[in-house]
């Protein structure tokens, strides 16, 4: 379906040759290496072009956001390049820039070799599913089942009334702020969500529990499907963010769980304790949601 014309569309890079240049004197030089272009494959769909990874993403800085192109995996062996190809998506547009999401599609691994061919069914890897990869028809397919909702849940985390879209630093600032709002005898801790711009697909939540503690970070990744966190896929932003009240410290649980683990693998009975020897601040009692942990 997705195959033109091998003449037309298909062209392998030619095989590396050394060159060497004869120098006055009897050395020889070798030619500084040329740059291989990407494989191009004889796909015939709207939203292909056999253009390098960077080429693709600069070409989507100017389009819309839920914009998205198949391209060749340049990034990868010619080898596997027959074996796969690339997505890239525009998510959003922050004010700290573009928002790009790459991802690989795989093709089917019983693949005749050297086959430029775009063969189906395809794969993408989902996080939180049943099974690691999810299967795709055609590019069409992967349009109405992975692009346009990924854009959906992104867009819904972009919108929501506690997303910062800003660097680390005005986060941080934006729950300084709640804070200041909220008092300090506030019961509740102050939070907010934003995207994370230097993981495309990914967003977190960033809280404090009071003006002395430091603000942290839990993540959650954003699937076509729904958000998974904390090991379990939920259908929105609002869930996220009440699994995250019910047990705000849940990474302080998940630490002492491994750091009990570890000092149980060495032998080790007991509260667990800091690499010096100190009581893990945490081990003593459930904290509850909004509290500082003792000084």
């Amino acid at each position: 379906r997705y195959c033109a014309d091998m003449d037309k569309a298909y062209k392998l890079p030619e095989e590396k040759q050394q060159q060497q240049q004869q120098q006055p004197g009897g050395g020889q030089q070798p030619v500084p290496r040329q740059r291989v272009p990407p494989l191009r494959r004889p796909v015939d769909h709207p939203m292909w072009v056999n253009k390098r990874f960077t080429e693709v993403a600069a070409e989507l800085q100017g389009k819309a956001v839920g914009s998205a192109l198949f391209h060749p995996a340049s990034s990868k062996p010619i080898a596997e390049q027959l074996r796969c190809i690339g997505l890239s998506i525009k998510l959003a547009q922050l004010s700290t820039g573009v928002l790009l999401q790459h991802v690989e599609v795989l093709e089917p691994a019983d693949k005749p070799p050297k086959q430029p061919r775009l063969v189906t069914p395809l794969r993408i890897k989902v996080e939180g599913r049943k099974q690691d990869y999810e299967s795709y028809e055609d590019l069409d397919e992967i349009v109405a089942r992975f692009v346009e909702p990924q854009v959906e849940k992104v867009t819904e985390v972009f919108n929501h009334r506690k997303c910062v879209d800003g660097d680390q630093a005005m986060v941080n600032q934006a729950v300084r702020a709640q804070q200041g709002q909220m008092g300090p005898d506030a019961a509740a801790a102050a939070y907010c969500v934003a995207l994370d711009s230097h993981r495309p697909g990914t967003g977190f939540i960033a809280f404090s529990g009071s003006a002395a503690s430091n603000v942290y970070r839990e993540y959650f990744t954003i699937t076509p499907y729904g958000f998974f966190f904390r090991g379990r896929v939920l259908p929105s932003v609002e869930h996220v963010i009440t699994a995250f009240k019910k047990n705000p410290n849940y990474r302080k649980q998940k630490e002492i769980e491994k750091q009990q683990q570890r000092q149980a693998a060495a032998g080790y009975q007991g509260q667990p304790v800091l690499p010096g020897g100190q009581p893990h601040p945490y081990s003593q009692q459930p904290m509850p949601y909004g509290a500082a942990p003792p000084a």
